[in-house]
């Protein structure tokens, strides 16, 4: 199985997002939640969606999509937290 940088993003965002929601609860995280947890694996090809071309539009609108989608985790996720 190849790496997919298009699932690897979606599951770094589901793991992110999981993340703030068990700290924003004050909680362990769930059997269920530890195992998205482990999915995630960086932002190593960070460099690969930052230089997109437009020779793959259907790939760009999906990686485009997917970085909206961690922008939005992100933004929400550290919302009124003053530890941050």
């Amino acid at each position: 199985m190849s790496y997919n940088k298009l699932n690897s993003l979606q599951a770094n965002t589901k793991a992110i997002r999981i993340a703030f929601k068990v700290r924003k609860e004050q909680r362990k995280a769930t059997l269920e939640e530890r195992a998205v947890l482990q999915q995630f694996t960086g932002f190593g090809g960070v460099s690969y969606i930052l230089s997109l071309d437009g020779r793959n539009t259907t790939e760009k609108s999906e990686i485009n999509k997917a970085l909206q989608q961690l922008s939005s985790v992100l933004l929400n996720g550290v919302d009124g937290d003053q530890k941050l």
